[in-house]
């Protein structure tokens, strides 16, 4: 982080309001957000934190969180939805997926990433392999990037339970305008903003054959798929983000 982009970080939260100076604190309010910046930028430990800053290790701890707090309450402000009006250039420019698909803004999915948990707490989320993971709820854009992140579940819960109790945590959910939906697989319910295929049909690339509108020669499903479908790179990078998240 430059030394503007910091400061302007440090005006942005004390201009707020959301980092009161007292008049007789130690810590000023360019150390606290230095110190929070070690920490989740550097992955500095709060003991060498204690070290650099010259301050108790509960200091440390009270004031990384007093930062924390002061961030979130200023994310409604910096982090809005996008415009969903529009279809996505992805959608708009391809004749395959226009206008079959301009209302859909993304996909939600839920991931299982690997965890450590406590012992009283692992059979929740130990799998059928015996692995322990938790299952992460997450939505993508078309644009590869993650717009909704909801984690702490066990891995072995199901994924439309993981999404009934995000849905309850209204505000923080992710919805939608009328009209518009995200893609979903069958582990969810097709219901308002959510689109999910057809229970019991098999979609598979040897029993679907597309046509196009002008013309009589059938497109198979691989030569279908290929077309709109990520590349390699791009799903290697999502899942890397996927991971680091969870972390």
């Amino acid at each position: 982080m430059t030394k503007p982009c910091f400061y302007a970080l440090v005006y942005a939260l004390t201009s707020r309001g959301l980092l009161p100076q007292g008049q007789t604190s130690r810590v000023t309010s360019i150390e606290e957000v230095a110190l929070f910046i070690q920490t989740v930028g550097v992955h500095k430990r709060h003991r060498d934190n204690m070290e650099c800053f010259q301050h108790s290790l509960e200091t440390i701890n009270r004031r990384f969180h007093r930062v924390f707090s002061a961030l979130c309450a200023m994310a409604p402000e910096l982090i809005t939805p996008p415009n969903f009006m529009e279809p996505h250039p992805r959608v708009a420019n391809n004749p395959d997926f226009y206008p079959y698909f301009k209302d859909c803004v993304g996909a939600m999915d839920g991931t299982l990433v690997p965890a450590w948990v406590p012992r009283i707490d692992q059979h929740r989320y130990r799998l059928r392999n015996g692995r322990l993971a938790q299952n992460v709820l997450t939505i993508c854009d078309f644009n590869m990037n993650f717009t909704y992140v909801y984690t702490g579940w066990e891995g072995s819960a199901a994924d439309a339970h993981v999404l009934d109790n995000a849905v309850s945590q209204y505000p923080n959910f992710s919805f939608l305008p009328i009209g518009k939906y995200y893609l979903v697989d069958a582990g969810f319910t097709n219901y308002q903003c959510f689109l999910a295929p057809y229970r019991g049909t098999r979609f598979s690339n040897d029993d679907i054959i597309f046509n196009e509108p002008d013309e009589d020669t059938p497109i198979d499903m691989d030569s279908f798929y290929h077309r709109g479908h990520p590349t390699n790179s791009e799903i290697e990078a999502q899942r890397t983000i996927r991971d680091s998240i969870a972390m």
